[in-house]
């Protein structure tokens, strides 16, 4: 096994350019270029040379962009012969994708949804991180058609517990699921939670449904940190025995790459305000029993405190959908983002959550533009009890919205 390196070709050439600057302000180091340190850190800056003469003045401009989002202060240094270099943070970028209708559709049979995936253009299975079930419905039919309890298949510890399921990817017939890899609420091992596996969509009576392929993989955390490689060991170092809400390990993000392997996104930890992506490259091989191959962890500028919650593949190659949210248990503002995997890019799409509580999202086979988003609504009170309380299965709910955007 073994990682490329963690900087981009953008990237190092970026270093390049900004070491050849002298800079005079406070700035604190960015753990996507060690020993270079940036402003706040952002991902856009915008250099400008200023001569001025008694004729004319001559500007010049150089821009350079790696994953920005926001605007921050900017910094001014005195050169000789009256050059003054202006180092600052750029808006975020332009044209930003946007949100057109959307509806609210309710499922009954659980509700602390976690991760979703399409088998077909109107049939979705969804897991629950409350137990091991997986179950599939059917577009707008409110109860279950089908389900499958994964419990011997992945509970391989014979805990007996859940295994926290907080993602998956569809890839061809195959969908990728994966587990939190967190400890519980009081910082315990749990070793059933550190899952990758697999089903695949089969004929039967209700036209698809899924079945167990392969074995579960439970070695991502030891593979990971048995590489020398420092992007790994940033993101896992004492992350792996703290709880989940207090910066611990935590994973809630996963995609197919553009590869055909996993996008491994992380509510946390979030290294110096960074968001991080991990690449698997070779899934299949993992559940087979093969070893592991990665590429260079991603650092994604998100904002303070704020990690991935959910993320799927956009329309166009390279892109990806990404909902945003805080590292705490702490409501917060969820945030939908357009991440381009190549310009490492990232634009907002407007949209208002409103109550709901965005843990997985998919796009709508079929339909282009079309977002399906799942809330986890565990906690939500109903009749004045929190959902994930009530006994009776039929009363447990999740909700669900479909948006249309324009990338």
């Amino acid at each position: 096994m073994r990682f490329q390196s963690s900087l981009s070709p953008q990237q190092e050439n970026f270093q390049q350019k900004i070491g050849r600057l002298e800079l005079a302000s406070r700035f604190r180091e960015s753990p996507v270029q060690p020993g270079f340190r940036s402003i706040n850190p952002g991902r856009v800056f915008v250099g400008e040379h200023r001569r001025a003469n008694s004729r004319k003045q001559i500007i010049t401009k150089s821009i350079w962009t790696l994953d920005a989002k926001l605007a921050h202060t900017c910094h001014q240094i005195a050169g000789r012969d009256n050059m003054r270099l202006l180092i600052a943070a750029a808006i975020a970028l332009s044209s930003s994708a946007t949100v057109g209708d959307q509806s609210m559709f309710v499922y009954s049979g659980m509700c602390n949804a976690s991760a979703v995936a399409f088998i077909s253009d109107d049939h979705f299975v969804v897991a629950n991180d409350e137990d091991n079930i997986l179950r599939v419905y059917t577009q707008r039919n409110r109860d279950p058609i089908s389900s499958l309890d994964l419990g011997a298949f992945i509970d391989t510890d014979n805990s007996g517990r859940e295994s926290d399921i907080e993602g998956a990817t569809r890839v061809g017939n195959r969908i990728y699921w994966i587990s939190s890899h967190g400890t519980n609420k009081n910082g315990k091992a749990r070793p059933e939670r550190r899952r990758i596996f697999a089903t695949d969509i089969v004929p039967d009576s209700n036209g698809l449904s899924i079945r167990p392929v392969g074995n579960p993989y439970a070695g991502l955390i030891d593979d990971l940190v048995s590489e020398t490689n420092l992007d790994a060991w940033k993101i896992l170092s004492g992350g792996k025995t703290r709880p989940p809400k207090l910066g611990g390990l935590n994973i809630e993000g996963l995609a197919t790459s553009p590869t055909g392997g996993l996008l491994i996104g992380l509510r946390s930890p979030v290294p110096m305000g960074y968001a991080a992506i991990i690449e698997l490259q070779n899934p299949d091989d993992v559940i087979s029993g093969k070893t592991p191959r990665f590429s260079r962890t991603r650092f994604l500028n998100l904002g303070d405190d704020i990690g991935i919650r959910a993320m799927d593949q956009g329309e166009k190659p390279g892109s990806f959908i990404i909902v945003s949210g805080p590292v705490s248990g702490n409501p917060g503002a969820f945030q939908l983002l357009q991440w381009d995997i190549q310009m490492e890019s990232i634009k907002p799409i407007k949209l208002d959550f409103g109550s709901l509580s965005p843990e997985a999202i998919v796009r709508v086979p079929g339909e282009a533009g079309r977002l399906h988003i799942v809330s986890d609504d565990g906690t939500r009170k109903v009749g004045g009890a929190k959902c994930e309380d009530l006994p009776e299965p039929e009363k447990r709910t999740f909700r669900t919205i479909e948006v249309r955007i324009s990338e």
